[in-house]
């Protein structure tokens, strides 16, 4: 399970325990993306000139040049099965035909290998990604890939909103519920797909160079399907309503339906509780992955709670925040909770079919076409 697109870290549930973290194959990604940001959103070079108080001009390798040995590890993130970022898959197109790639050896050790030749090889690289960004109208592909994004956002606030407008003491739980045919049972087997996947690292991206088709069995196979994760998914939200025990204190929810190598598809869900009518003697997380488990999947669900993990739990308190004291915080800028359900934009999406929903929320008791009708705050819409 990946807990946000551009997390370093694959976890692989465990049937007994906590799941284990291996190498995220899919996170170079996130890093071309950054790339392609900086390669195109100005007109950085490898060196940067500037002047200092007393007029002398100081020249510096710029922040775009020192990922210069980096461009040659990208292509290792390379999965034919996923569907990339416009600039991402602009930037693989252009690496494909550039002349920069038979210079990994000598960008390795710059200072032992350094060459103007190379430099300036770098630097029509980068002219080269500017180039195909605009001949290709990448900029408004760009604008149809995150407008799904922005949605979801959107919605997001307008649920948590509704949530504190009548109840300023929320606790918010958030689960991932995956299936045991996902998981394994010791950190050994854990290590052995975390190699299987490394030395896959580079195939499918030296196929798709030399024109083949290429299926990475291990990578792009689930072991839990969407067809089964989706079923799984419907069934536990028609349930929340008659499960007073569990979810007589839910006010919202916001769930994403995420995939990752290996495990296929699984369930990130967040549920906003009324803290004030959470039941005390129960330890509602595990109770809602044993149903989950239980009565849902029919003994074939694992859960995890990463409450923590998406930043929830105050520091030195084992106590969630309550969300209406930090509204701001989670809904505005960078931070886990928003990384989790895909905010900021992600790099890569893996979409089962056309009109499949990845993303949803809703407010207990209430129709979806409630909380389409529920306004923004001036703070959010800015």
């Amino acid at each position: 399970m990946i807990l946000s697109p551009a997390s370093d870290c694959l976890w692989i549930p465990r049937s007994n325990g906590l799941p284990i973290p291996i190498t995220n194959p899919l996170s170079i990604a996130q890093r071309v993306l950054e790339f392609m940001r900086l390669a195109t959103d100005g007109d950085a070079c490898y060196f940067t000139a500037t002047t200092d108080s007393n007029g002398r001009r100081i020249v510096n390798v710029s922040v775009l040049g020192k990922l210069l040995p980096d461009i040659f590890r990208y292509e290792l993130g390379f999965r034919d099965y996923v569907e990339y970022h416009p600039y991402v898959t602009c930037f693989y197109e252009v690496l494909r035909n550039h002349e920069i790639r038979r210079c990994e050896v000598f960008a390795r050790d710059l200072r032992a290998n350094f060459s103007p030749a190379l430099l300036m090889l770098f630097d029509d690289f980068v002219m080269a990604l500017r180039k195909a960004v605009s001949e290709e109208g990448a900029k408004k592909k760009v604008a149809g890939w995150e407008v799904r994004y922005h949605g979801n956002y959107d919605r997001l606030c307008r649920i948590a909103n509704a949530v504190l407008a009548c109840n300023d003491r929320v606790r918010p739980l958030v689960l991932c519920l995956s299936h045991i045919s996902a998981s394994v049972n010791s950190i050994v087997e854990a290590c052995e797909i975390d190699k299987c996947l490394d030395e896959r690292n580079g195939l499918a991206y030296r196929n798709y160079d030399l024109g083949r088709d290429f299926h990475d069995v291990l990578d792009c196979e689930s072991k839990v399907s969407h067809e089964r994760a989706q079923e799984d998914r419907n069934h536990l939200l028609a349930n929340m309503k008659g499960k007073r025990s569990l979810f007589g204190s839910l006010e919202g929810y916001a769930w994403r339906q995420a995939w990752a190598p290996h495990v296929g598809f699984y369930l990130l869900i967040t549920f906003l509780m009324d803290a004030d009518r959470m039941p005390n003697d129960v330890d509602l997380p595990l109770a809602i992955g044993k149903y989950w488990s239980s009565d849902i999947t029919q003994g074939n669900g694992v859960s995890w709670d990463v409450t923590e993990k998406v930043g929830f739990v105050a520091n030195g308190s084992q106590e969630p925040r309550l969300l209406a004291h930090h509204l701001n915080r989670w809904l505005r800028g960078r931070n886990p909770f928003l990384d989790a359900f895909g905010w900021p934009v992600p790099p890569y999406q893996i979409l089962p079919g056309k009109k499949q929903h990845m993303f949803d929320g809703g407010l207990a008791g209430k129709s979806k076409a409630a909380v389409r009708r529920l306004p923004r705050t001036a703070s959010q819409a800015s």
